[in-house]
């Protein structure tokens, strides 16, 4: 019998992804000395800005089958930014290498556009989201 993809039924309120996790995930005391962190399947849906900054050396990160991609408020500075709804809270991620957002509900990237943010960015999976090509460089 075929395998047939079910969407993940709605769950109530998600987790945060913040510095206690990361560090936690990326089993060190100092969080510049985490280089890698796999947080899949945690149900993640918020990202706590303020804590991304201190995670200078993350070069991977894996969010996929979380919910972590929330529109950006209207009140949020976006000049800049990727923008890719929800991204904005990981800009300060600049040493990024890897980035999956894959399995994560998203229904649209927003504008992307060059930017300043993310320059070492060479792999974002988006796979198994349901994203619309409309908007898109390119498209």
């Amino acid at each position: 019998m075929p395998r047939k993809y079910a969407p993940r039924p709605a769950t109530p309120e998600g987790g945060t992804l913040d510095g206690f996790l990361l560090l936690e995930a990326g089993d060190d005391e100092l969080p510049e000395g985490i280089q890698a962190v796999r947080l899949s399947g945690k149900n993640l849906a918020a990202v706590e800005c303020a804590d991304m900054a201190y995670f200078t050396g993350l070069r991977v990160l894996d969010l996929s089958d979380n919910r972590v991609m929330l529109p950006l408020a209207a009140t949020e500075p976006v000049a800049e930014l990727l923008q890719i709804p929800g991204l904005a809270p990981l800009a300060p991620l600049a040493r990024l290498h890897a980035l999956s957002l894959s399995l994560n509900r998203m229904t649209s990237l927003g504008k992307l556009t060059p930017t300043a943010d993310f320059q070492l960015l060479t792999t974002l999976d988006l796979s198994y989201n349901q994203l619309e090509v409309e908007g898109c460089v390119g498209a």
